[in-house]
């Protein structure tokens, strides 16, 4: 019975009814997610030492209904650039890692809690073993976005084995 109404309507409310039905389906419109989109670069802490986040700087953020993509250049010895993907229905998704002595994967996932965006990454080592990384973001302002990150070493050998290591670092918007 509403379809008809609808249609009896004209073709502009119908059109504005699918709009508004297809706006419904889409989770981080309709609960007001933040957007992380946009390059950013690390703020350097105060104190030397007092942080340390997992991703780059500079910082390519782009981010859909679907997920996030982390993009920047290593700073280990090969200097090569960096992509992860992280899917926001937290399924594990599978990136290439080209910065090791050997080729491995990045295994990442996302979820939002609440206001803040979750990223775990997993790099898939064989020697000394996977380390299970945990990023926490919150953007506290249109032009900044805090990052507490944690990292847990899966090592089965000392002096990796077991460890834990955390930090807190912030990014800015590039102008």
């Amino acid at each position: 019975m509403s379809v008809i109404r609808t249609l009896a309507l004209g073709p502009f409310a119908a059109v504005a009814v699918l709009c508004l039905a297809l706006s419904r389906t889409d989770p981080s419109a309709s609960q007001g997610r933040p957007s992380f989109a946009g390059r950013w670069i690390s703020v350097p802490p105060q104190e030397v030492g007092a942080a340390w986040c997992s991703l780059g700087s500079p910082l390519t953020l782009t981010q859909d209904t679907q997920s996030l993509t982390a993009e920047w250049v290593s700073g280990s010895r090969s200097h090569a650039p960096v992509k992860l993907i992280y899917n926001f229905n937290g399924t594990e998704r599978r990136n290439p890692e080209l910065n090791g002595a050997a080729p491995f994967e990045r295994l990442t996932r996302a979820v939002w809690k609440d206001q803040q965006l979750v990223l775990t990454t997993v790099w898939a080592r064989e020697n000394p073993g996977p380390i299970e990384i945990t990023d926490v973001l919150t953007l506290t302002s249109p032009d900044s976005f805090s990052g507490e990150m944690t990292s847990r070493f899966i090592a089965k050998v000392e002096p990796f084995k077991d460890s834990t290591r955390t930090g807190k670092c912030t990014y800015r918007r590039a102008s």
